[in-house]
């Protein structure tokens, strides 16, 4: 079947094959009809002649009647026929002739009645008048022909044949046909021209429809198509523009919304992974292809090389169950933990997104406090037991004197000591770091603080030297003398804590620029460099074997010089010891 490549094509062919179709029928039609009217008009004329040649050829049949009068009389008649006429007896027989060929010239070509050359003309002798059409062997041509009987005194004494050359009123009708053809011709022409216009004001609107329909379907939503009138076109036009407005509205939210939840997932802490149902992996940010020691070319685009991770999202996608793994690093030096969903479509799994946290630092900060938990409860009740144990003593009179006694108590009042110390560094520690506690910021002259700070720590036996290097010409800094004196103890406390006898400690400070850098330095055991990154978190203690501490001093004194606007860090090798650093921003001059 044939196919047009265009709707200008396919209406201009249509409207032209219509009109070339309905102008070539109605042609023939008229044809027919005008042929038909000119022959029927031809012949009715040679009737009505007929009818008056029979009249004058009466006096031809009748005895005693002037003939040569009539055959005058017809020979006048016959030069107005364009054709001629026979007149024959009721034998058939021809009288005369007039017209176009004499009856001398006819007698010789008609050997035998013309009743037997025309046969049908013999119903004329009957009274009926008869017309016919085709050709004459008395004439040798084609010829309309009609017999018109001759009657005289109510009686068919003979007829008169009409007959006139079709060849001229086929001429006419050959003229009428050229006419109408022209006119035809011109009717197509000018439908055609209409039929451009037409096709025109149709396929041009759909043309301009069909471009900006693929520019949608390429993304550009901006382009418009004319909205001209309110017919079908105008009104697909204006479906069309709205349509175009509708997806370009939806596209940039879809587009907003897929930007701000690829932001989200870029810049999410944990890792996000997202496969199809064939295990490839189609998505993953740079948390996971951190996590996973993976760069981009190697993760997407193939199947997870991980083990435990790989399994877990097969079996989220053939159970449809939500899974959890935990899983080591490449390097295995942290534990990642995985949370897999499998994700549907239209009720089928079509693939299976993962989120990969990194779960070290929440294990250890997990055993920092079951650890601490334990260690408190030690601390607790190590005082507790021992409280308990020398006041029942006390109360059932076990001791055998006074000094005991003394001793007995002087116990009792150590370990409650001790015990109200851990309760309220677990209240401070809260309290600070809830933001409750109000800070009052204002100039403060260091050297003095450190010498009262020094002084404040309670002599002991086996306790290492405390020494003091601070000019007094520092500038003053913007702190909380309550706090900063309650951090400076807290780092004085825990390098005596761990400083051998004859060791040394020192309490310095020095101006650096725009801030004021405090430090305690011991000579004691030091600090082993994997226990460096976490000596300030709550509740740890580089060395487990100590017994003494809760873990919470550096956590405390942390939080009080964060609080100031200040900072805190480390230094320390093992057996050499450690120093640890603070430091205050400077009072405006």
């Amino acid at each position: 079947m044939f196919r047009f490549r265009s709707l200008f094509g396919c209406l201009m062919s249509l409207y032209i094959l219509i009109v070339i179709g309905t102008l070539g029928m109605l042609g023939l039609l008229l044809s027919r009809l005008l042929q038909d009217y000119f022959f029927a008009a031809k012949q009715q004329e040679l009737v009505s002649r007929g009818a008056i040649i029979a009249e004058l050829a009466r006096p031809l049949f009748q005895r005693g009647a002037n003939q040569r009068e009539a055959q005058q009389r017809l020979e006048v008649a016959g030069r107005l026929l364009t054709g001629g006429a026979l007149i024959i007896d009721r034998q058939g027989q021809m009288v005369d002739s007039i017209g176009r060929r004499p009856a001398q010239e006819l007698r010789g070509q008609v050997p035998c009645p013309v009743t037997q050359q025309l046969p049908e003309l013999m119903e004329a002798m009957d009274g009926k008048i008869v017309t016919r059409t085709g050709y004459s062997p008395i004439f040798r041509e084609s010829a309309f022909f009609a017999a018109v009987p001759v009657t005289d005194r109510g009686a068919v004494v003979g007829a008169v044949i009409m007959h006139s050359p079709v060849l001229g009123m086929r001429d006419t009708v050959s003229h009428m046909r050229l006419l109408v053809f022209g006119l035809a011709l011109a009717s197509i022409a000018f439908s055609a021209a209409l039929g451009y216009l037409l096709a025109r004001s149709v396929a041009d609107p759909l043309n301009r429809m069909s471009r900006v329909a693929g520019q949608m379907a390429a993304g550009d939503f901006e382009s418009r198509v004319p909205e001209r009138g309110s017919d079908e076109v105008g009104r697909l036009a204006l479906a069309l523009n709205q349509l175009s407005a509708s997806l370009q509205h939806t596209v940039q939210s879809l587009s907003e919304e897929q930007s701000k939840l690829g932001h989200i997932v870029t810049t999410m802490g944990e890792g996000v992974i997202a496969v199809d149902r064939g295990g490839q992996v189609l998505m993953a940010n740079p948390q996971a292809l951190k996590m996973l020691a993976s760069d981009q070319s190697e993760l997407v685009g193939r199947p997870l090389e991980d083990g435990a991770l790989a399994a877990a999202f097969t079996k989220a996608m053939s159970d449809a169950l939500e899974q959890t793994v935990e899983f080591r690093s490449r390097d295995g030096a942290t534990t990642l933990q995985a949370h897999v969903s499998p994700t549907a479509v239209e009720g089928s799994t079509v693939g299976a997104v993962g989120v990969v946290q990194d779960v070290t630092e929440m294990q250890r900060v997990e055993r920092m406090r079951r650890q601490f938990v334990a260690d408190a409860s030690h601390q607790l009740r190590s005082p507790l037991t021992a409280m308990q144990g020398y006041a029942e003593a006390l109360l059932d009179e076990v001791a055998p004197d006074e000094e005991t006694r003394h001793r007995y108590l002087a116990t009792i009042v150590r370990d409650s000591k001790r015990l109200n110390r851990l309760i309220e560094q677990l209240l401070d520690l809260s309290h600070i770091e809830s933001g409750r506690a109000k800070i009052a910021l204002g100039p403060l002259a260091v050297a003095a603080l450190l010498r009262h700070a020094v002084d404040s720590v309670p002599p002991a036996d086996n306790q290492p030297e405390i020494i003091v290097d601070a000019s007094g010409d520092l500038p003053l800094a913007l702190a909380d003398e309550a706090y900063t004196e309650q951090a400076l103890l807290n780092l004085l406390e825990n390098a005596v804590r761990h400083t051998p006898p004859q060791g040394q400690v020192k309490v310095w400070a020095r101006a650096e620029r725009d801030r004021l850098v405090v430090g305690v330095t011991d000579t004691g055991t030091g600090i082993a460099p994997e226990h460096l990154p976490h000596i300030w978190d709550r509740f740890y203690r580089a060395d487990e074997a100590t017994k003494d501490g809760t873990g919470l001093g550096l956590a405390i004194a942390k939080s009080l010089v964060e609080r100031q606007g200040g900072q805190v860090s480390a230094e320390s090798r093992p057996g050499a010891g450690s120093t640890f650093i603070f430091t205050l921003p400077l009072a405006e001059r």
